[in-house]
């Protein structure tokens, strides 16, 4: 009964590190940051929306304990994806996940600053796209090439004008 005991306790304080791991910032200050910082303003209940999805990707990525910038970070993604939405005709408000996808699928995303990616010229393809170059209609060469002979029988040679 005690080594069951123990194994509960040793258990649960195993868990108590993962619930704790997401930062020391609140369910509250999160959402508070989201809505002070957004460049479009946040409908009722988004920031807490937004601040649970960072807070749950926090607690489920097991590499956020060994970031302690990892929240802010997320954070700071989040924003930008609210950013993506500012553009003229844009919307006024983000409202939902189903009008602002990029910015609940990017709350869903731990960020791990400890990863790099590159992007270098020689690797990117973009698929077999046809090189089109405009060339000119064969009248036209015709014409191009009739007028060059005509200047050229009418204006007299150097040989000519010296003989």
């Amino acid at each position: 009964m005690r080594t069951k005991l123990s194994l509960i306790v040793i258990l649960g304080l195993l868990a108590i590190p993962a619930i704790a791991r997401a930062d020391s910032l609140s369910l509250g200050q999160i959402a508070q940051e989201l809505k002070q910082d957004a460049v479009i303003p946040l409908a009722p209940s988004v920031g807490n929306q937004l601040a649970k999805n960072l807070l749950a990707a926090q607690v489920a990525a097991p590499y956020t304990q060994f970031e302690p910038d990892s929240l802010q970070l997320s954070i700071d993604a989040v924003l930008k994806a609210i950013g993506l939405y500012a553009y003229p005709g844009g919307p006024t408000m983000i409202t939902d996940e189903a009008s602002e996808p990029i910015v609940w699928a990017q709350s869903r995303v731990a960020i791990d600053d400890r990863l790099t990616v590159s992007i270098t010229p020689g690797s990117l393809d973009f698929g077999s796209q046809p090189v089109v170059t405009p060339e000119p209609p064969g009248w036209i060469l015709l014409l191009t090439g009739l007028g060059a002979c005509a200047i050229r029988n009418r204006a007299p040679s150097a040989i000519e004008a010296d003989g």
